[in-house]
């Protein structure tokens, strides 16, 4: 097995599994390359280093910080360095109305401060059956909205044309989706969601968001 390299020119031999590897100073930034004519798992454990590559909670060594992967298989990779990121997971549990205009993303950090490329997934289910009339999506379905490069406010759907919805009679009722948008840096992107109450059962539904940011 060749040794690991470090980036600041400290090199160190490969040690059996089970080994420590310990070096200095603390909370000093640092990449490596491991490389090995024997592929395999590897595995590492931190102790007390932090900075923008890797990071602790209190010292335990729980959370790990990345700026993300260059390279697969040699080919360089775009936009957030290859490694789309779940930045936004929300679930709602209840629901007996419609959504209007909810904050999904709020600028702030590291991923909505610039120009972003994100998608935008939901599902949404019946858990109470409503009475006849009951609409899961209402007359709009899911929609985004959020201003664009351009500076021009956009509201989009998952579908082009007529708007996802379906009867909210049955708990087996459900709609997903997924749709994408090209956002301005600091923008905020906002929700809204349909829902057509039955009579004289209301109905009562979950909705599931998640927003990943591609680059």
């Amino acid at each position: 097995m060749n040794p690991i390299l470090f980036s600041n020119s400290i090199q160190l031999p490969a040690v059996p599994g089970g080994s420590t590897l310990q070096w200095g100073p603390v909370n000093t930034d640092f990449t490596f390359t491991y490389y090995s004519s024997n592929p395999g798992v590897l595995s590492f454990g931190i102790g007390t280093l932090a900075g923008s590559y890797f990071a602790t909670a209190g010292g335990t060594g729980t959370t790990i910080t990345y700026n993300g992967i260059t390279k697969l298989n040699g080919a360089t990779l775009a936009g957030n360095n290859g490694v789309p990121g779940i930045v936004k997971q929300l679930k709602l549990t209840g629901q007996t109305a419609a959504i209007s205009g909810a904050a999904l993303l709020t600028p702030a950090g590291g991923y909505t401060t610039g120009l972003g490329f994100y998608e935008i997934s939901y599902v949404a289910t019946m858990t109470t059956a409503g009475s006849s009339g009951c609409v899961l999506g209402g007359t709009t379905g899911f929609t985004i909205t959020y201003t664009n490069a351009n500076g021009d406010s956009v509201t989009k759907t998952t579908s082009s044309s007529t708007p996802n919805v379906c009867p909210g009679t049955s708990t087996a009722n459900s709609l997903s989706g997924t749709v994408c948008a090209y956002v301005a840096g600091g923008a905020v992107i906002t929700y809204s969601f349909g829902f057509t109450a039955g009579s004289p059962t209301t109905g009562a539904y979950d909705i599931a968001i998640y927003g990943k940011w591609l680059a």
